[in-house]
């Protein structure tokens, strides 16, 4: 027999069987070929099997005990390669395995084994070891690879091309790379790439990317089978080639749950190689008529949108934009809405709520309407994977058929963020009041009746947002305050007018009592005039001021006369008198008028001024909350909605994935 035909174990010589037990053995099926190697100076049994790769050491009969080396024992679907690598000494046949090793924190690593082939039969065991690798199950040959350059830390071209390009390389993995341009790229892609031929579609990217190019295929795959995915009823297709996220974004949730939570670049990568496959589910969202999204993570409108916008508008602040934004809605009052939330679970349990086999899909299980007091949310959540407690743990389940609801019906802020803090650290976040968790949930409705206007502040904007957040609280109270105040302020302004008036009326009416008198009292005066100028004529010496006061009385007679030709009830100096004391009174009694005048329309100016600046902060206020509503949370990414009612339904076991089970459901036998 020679070494270049395939030898069972039993043929072996002893010395050079390889020393594992029988039920390795048998896990390692058939013997396909061996070779004699030389590892680390040791003299060593590389030996194929239909199941691995081992290199096993040797007795050594001399001293009648095993050498100190290390086996090394592989599947299949942990070993990349193998290369020729005599080229480093051509005197020697070295051959290098290439292989993933399994770290203490989960995470993969390539590594690599130098070997120096001693028999005639190198080129059979390189072969041997390469055409193994090829038959893994699942190991793509080719793949579509989309980029988002601008994802995370800007690396997403720079990580790939430094770190997970190499790999697929080393693997023999034909790619297509692209880069998403612009916003919604990712969308267009899905729907228009020619996906035909691909083994695998990669996102090196955070979990909106990945979102978006799953929806634009899923789009594409229901338009070429005609199925109308506008229709939340309708019995989607499911796709058949297998997507893979590699972390290279600030959100990379799916990356976590599908990867027993190693959030790594080489190890997601290696994921693909090792070919392990498992259905994903997704959850569609449609308005009425309308398909709005797809996610296969989470769901979500009311704290957590407001939390990702916040966070968005903050762009330049990277990474750090998350705390900042975390610790601001901590730090005030929540948005609440008034809605009518609908939901089905899951009580059968393995049992599709979608049942029907004409191509439409119809709900086996009834609508529950889900009534707090006053049906008020601060938060409602669809996480598409179960949440399963395994001893002291609490892990996502991402391969379950159903999902998890979450109704925030005003739990407090430190409550809410312990349970969603469950999902990275799987510390049990027990019972939270007024958070309502409903397991093993298929499917949503919520119609949003009212908006409540909520307390806003924002550091950037300072004082216009606190009156914002003081107009919230007082609201519509407030404007019919200072409706009421400009009311009174109309009513002191009209009683002044009226007050003002009447003294001039009385003096006017006195000006016609009056005038008998003053008749009387001109008589009077003619007599003593009369009188003056009898004196006149005695004393010759004062003629020239009789004169004078002769020429003044007649001066004076003379306007009475005028005023009487003009229909007057002056007639002498006394009159004239009246008159100038009743003009100075009108006079008096304007300015005072016009004083009060100018302290009521002062009043009433602030008083405006007031209603105005908290008119217009409840405008802003509620305009804010207004447009909130009508975003939703898909995936690490906000969307606006047109509407305010919407529907989700889960797809169980739908999107194939890369992947690997939590360690803690296969110990714990959690289907």
């Amino acid at each position: 027999m020679t070494e270049n035909q395939p030898i069972k174990q039993d043929e072996l010589p002893e010395a050079e069987r390889p020393h594992t037990t029988m039920e390795k053995n048998n896990e390692r099926g058939e013997l396909i070929m061996s070779a004699s190697v030389k590892f680390s100076n040791h003299d060593m049994n590389l030996v194929v099997y239909e199941q691995g790769l081992a290199i096993e050491e040797l007795n050594d009969p001399e001293r009648g005990k095993t050498m100190k080396t290390k086996d090394l024992n592989f599947q299949w679907c942990d070993v990349i390669t193998a290369q020729n690598s005599s080229e480093k000494d051509p005197k020697k046949q070295m051959l290098t395995v290439h292989y993933m090793e399994k770290q203490k924190n989960k995470a993969l690593r390539t590594k690599s084994v130098a070997l120096t082939v001693t028999g005639d039969n190198f080129d059979s065991i390189l072969n041997s070891i390469q055409d193994q690798c090829r038959k893994v199950p699942n190991r793509p040959k080719k793949l579509f690879v989309l980029i988002n350059p601008i994802g995370g830390n800007r690396k997403g071209v720079q990580f790939y091309e430094k770190k997970i390009a190499p790999i697929f390389a080393l693997a023999n993995c034909e790619t297509t790379v692209k880069t998403s341009e612009r916003a919604k790229h990712a969308l267009e892609i899905g729907e228009t790439q020619d996906f035909t031929g691909y083994d695998g579609i990669i996102c090196v990217s955070g979990d909106g990317l990945y979102q978006e190019l799953m929806e634009g295929y899923l789009k594409q795959l229901q338009k070429m089978h005609g199925v109308d995915f506008n229709d939340p009823m309708a019995k989607l297709v499911k796709p058949s080639i297998p997507f893979c996220l590699i972390p290279a974004g600030s959100s990379n949730g799916t990356v976590r749950i599908t990867n027993d939570g190693v959030v790594d670049l080489e190890t997601s990568a290696l994921r693909v190689l090792r070919g392990e496959i498992h259905p994903l589910n997704i959850v569609t969202v449609h308005e009425p008529g309308k398909l709005v999204g797809v996610c296969g993570l989470a769901f979500g409108i009311g704290l957590i949108t407001d939390l990702l916008k916040h966070s968005d508008e903050r762009r330049w602040m990277k990474k750090a934009r998350y705390v900042y934004s975390i610790a601001a809605v901590l730090l005030k009052k929540r948005r609440m809405y008034e809605a009518q939330v609908e939901y089905i679970l899951d009580e059968d349990e393995g049992k599709s709520p979608l049942s029907a086999e004409d191509g439409t899909e119809q709900p086996t299980k009834e609508w529950t309407e889900f009534n707090p007091e006053g049906k008020r949310y601060a938060c409602t959540a669809f996480l598409v994977s179960r949440m399963v407690d395994v001893g002291n743990k609490t892990i996502a389940h991402p391969y379950s058929d159903s999902g998890v609801l979450v109704l925030d019906t005003g739990c407090s802020n430190f409550g809410f963020f312990k349970y969603a803090r469950t999902m990275t650290t799987q510390s049990p976040a027990g019972d939270i009041a007024n958070l309502n968790i409903k397991d093993k949930a298929l499917g949503l409705r919520v119609k949003i009746l009212r908006e409540e206007a909520s307390e806003i502040e924002n550091d950037e904007t300072g004082g216009e947002n606190k009156e914002d957040a003081k107009a919230v609280e007082e609201g519509n109270a407030e404007k019919r305050g200072d409706v009421e105040a400009v009311t009174e302020s109309d009513n002191v302004i009209k009683q002044d007018d009226n007050e003002s008036s009447k003294p001039v009326e009385t003096m006017e009416s006195g000006k016609e009592e009056g005038t008998d008198e003053q008749k009387d009292e001109n008589r009077e005066d003619e007599q003593k005039d009369e009188n003056r100028g009898t004196d006149k004529q005695k004393d010759e010496g004062k003629a020239a001021d009789e004169q004078k006061d002769e020429g003044n009385d007649e001066g004076k007679r003379d306007n009475v006369q005028k005023d009487e030709g003009k229909g007057d009830v002056q007639k002498d100096e006394g009159k004239g008198d009246v008159q100038k004391d009743v003009d100075k009174s009108d006079v008096q009694n304007v300015a005072a008028s016009k004083t009060d005048e100018a302290k009521v329309n002062g009043f009433k100016s602030e008083a405006g001024k007031k209603r105005n600046k908290k008119v217009e902060a409840l405008a802003r206020a509620t305009a804010r909350d207004s447009e909130l509503e009508h975003y939703i949370y898909l995936d690490g990414e906000i969307r606006r909605i047109d509407g305010l009612q919407f529907e989700c339904r889960l797809h169980s076991s739908f999107i194939p994935m890369f992947g690997c089970v939590p360690e803690e459901l296969i110990a714990a036998k959690v289907e």
